[in-house]
């Protein structure tokens, strides 16, 4: 299955290799590269993971072209250096606008229960997605009212038309804000982190951490500080979804960052 993930990278980066992907393979079954003590995310039923879809949702994410001018991608804002974080406390859009809040890391992902810092409506990547491309209150990427434009784009893009054939074979390759929107969830849902020295002393290493990250780890996790109140569990948050739980644990918090003005 890794290998056949590469395969299906570097046909999706290189953009001529696809040609032969379309021809020779049916879409795969997914199988999560997780270690055995991690579950399974949650996956929306309409929207099955496959190696050819992340793929396609790779590339997507780093494309400026799905920003109105041409000067950002997914990636401008969720830089993989920095945990898929943006490393600054907001994030100017495709018209030059400052956003309200930093992006949030993408980090595990696909572990949460809803999505944005405001809004406990947006449950599923799919429909976040819709924030960025086309918000107005601030422009992010800026494709607000654009979407014919946007599909016109990636339509002329003969890789594009190739890889989306073979990623969405039920839809018959259409190039639409469903299969857009989905092959970009797909690829942030492979966006996992369990390899951190931290996971490793959890798990039986006890030598992963410094003598100072362990002292660290006391104070988070006892009385005096008091962190993991709130930031327990497999992903440290007290919002989590996975696979092997009934139903999703949801907490919205007043930390102060409704005051946009300054002023309450």
């Amino acid at each position: 299955m890794r290998t056949l993930f590469r395969k299906v990278l570097q046909m999706a980066l290189l953009g001529g290799g696809a040609l032969l992907l379309s021809a020779a393979t049916r879409p795969t079954t997914w199988h999560w590269d997780i270690p055995s003590w991690a579950p399974a995310p949650v996956v929306p039923s309409d929207n099955p993971m496959r190696a050819e879809k992340v793929a396609l949702g790779r590339r997507l994410f780093y494309d400026k072209r799905l920003s109105e001018n041409g000067t950002l991608a997914c990636a401008s804002c969720h830089l993989q250096k920095l945990g898929f974080a943006s490393g600054v406390p907001t994030h100017v859009g495709a018209h030059g606008e400052p956003g309200l809040r930093t992006p949030m890391p993408l980090a595990n992902v696909a572990y949460l229960p809803s999505y944005t810092w405001a809004n406990p409506q947006l449950t599923t990547l799919e429909k976040q997605m819709l924030i960025p491309m086309f918000s107005d209150q601030p422009v992010e990427l800026g494709m607000g009212g654009q979407e014919k434009a946007l599909f016109a784009r990636l339509s002329d893009d003969p890789c594009y038309a190739r890889l989306f054939r073979v990623a969405f074979p039920e839809a018959k390759g259409a190039i639409t804000l469903s299969t857009v929107t989905k092959a970009i969830a797909s690829f942030e849902r492979t966006l996992l982190s369990f390899d951190s020295p931290y996971d490793h002393s959890l798990h039986g290493d006890k030598t992963a951490l410094s003598p100072a990250a362990q002292r660290g780890e006391a104070l988070f996790f006892g009385e005096k500080l008091e962190c993991s109140h709130c930031h327990n569990g497999l992903n440290l948050t007290d919002n989590i979804r996975a696979a092997n739980m009934p139903f999703p644990e949801t907490g919205f918090h007043n930390t102060g960052l409704y005051n946009e003005d300054g002023k309450g």
